[in-house]
């Protein structure tokens, strides 16, 4: 279905293009979303696409046509590309009776198929396109927004109203467990796919993302982190591995180099400075990779922290819940009777 929609997608985009030639590729990144605000099973796709095509030029280059006058019909008619795509896809493999199918074509307004394009980003907004993506990766559910009222009742709060109005859904914790374990991805599926020239085997890929990188102001945050861990980026060419040398690469590559640096990768997501000593605030350099057991507990204990791992509690059975029937009833109060009687429905007891 999402390949569907893609292609739907793609060939409005060239057409929409002003001068886009035929072979013309879009990018997009699509995220697989199983669940929906309240915990609850709901498969849906978010996508960043390009909002044009690109091709090589005669020269090598890369050239990229923006798509114009993209308006609601345009989106409304990828909308409906989709859905009558889709409805003959499930009918052909059998997943729909043919009536169904026609019955669903039939539906008025978007007949279970909806397509949202109101989020646009320029392309120096590198911030906003950042918080994009954290948005379309994000988790199942927020552990911020989870709290436990007693022994039995958990609360998850929504940041917008439900369907229903509410704002936070009550859940015992078997629950909430059981809500969780439907949202757990299929085995074996990727999250995360990637379209056009953005795919792994794309011919234009490594042309077209020369540009990625971070925000400036993010940038500057990352190079001065950098410089107060002393870190020389290496480009993958070069080893893809850092040297605390001090020496600084080339301005336009230092961004690119910073998914091959653990301490930079770090510094980017939790804000840290693994290689900045805590007492002196000077740089650290990594003189040994410690593995020997021993000499990694003797070096915790000296530190103070623990060097046995905690005891894992033995697994129990699930919580069993209350019977509606008295479970103290004695031998003398059970009920006896013969099971080889047949009983009519008429039979009073």
């Amino acid at each position: 279905m999402l390949g569907i929609f893609m292609r739907a997608v793609e060939t409005t985009l060239r057409r929409k293009s002003p001068g886009a030639p035929g072979d013309s590729r879009f990018g997009a990144v699509a995220f697989v979303h199983y669940f929906g605000a309240s915990l609850n099973p709901h498969v849906h796709y978010h996508c960043i696409i390009t909002d044009g095509v690109f091709s090589e030029g005669s020269n090598g280059e890369v050239l990229f046509y923006e798509a114009t006058d993209l308006d609601t019909p345009d989106i409304e008619a990828v909308q409906e590309k989709t859905r009558r795509r889709v409805l003959r896809w499930l009918e052909r493999r059998g997943y729909f009776e043919a009536e169904a199918a026609e019955m669903m074509r039939t539906w008025s307004h978007s007949g279970g198929f909806s397509v949202d394009a109101s989020v646009h980003l320029r392309d120096w907004d590198r911030g906003g396109l950042e918080r994009l993506a954290r948005y379309c990766a994000r988790p199942a559910f927020s552990a911020e927004r989870l709290d436990q009222w007693d022994s039995n009742t958990i609360v998850y709060r929504s940041k917008h109203p439900l369907a229903n109005g509410e704002t936070s859904v009550v859940l015992t914790p078997l629950e909430l467990l059981s809500r969780l374990a439907a949202l757990v991805p299929p085995p074996r599926r990727h999250g995360i796919h990637y379209y056009g020239v953005l795919s792994a085997h794309a011919k234009l890929r490594e042309r077209v993302i020369e540009s990625a990188g971070p925000s400036g102001a993010l940038e500057a945050r990352l190079r001065e982190a950098a410089r107060r861990m002393n870190i020389t980026p290496l480009s993958p060419k070069e080893g893809g591995d850092t040297e605390a040398s001090g020496k600084w690469v080339e301005p336009e590559a230092f961004p690119r180099t910073f998914p091959y640096t653990w301490a930079m990768l770090l510094a980017r997501i939790y804000e840290a400075l693994p290689l900045v000593c805590p007492r002196c605030g000077s740089s650290m350099r990594i003189i040994a990779f410690i593995t020997t057991s021993a000499d990694v507990k003797r070096i915790l204990e000296h530190i103070g922290e623990p060097s046995e791992p905690p005891p894992v509690s033995p697994s129990r059975a699930p919580p069993q819940e209350a019977f509606e029937f008295n479970q103290d009833l004695s031998r003398e109060e059970e009920f006896d009777f013969d099971q080889r009687i047949e009983w009519d429905e008429d039979t009073e007891v």
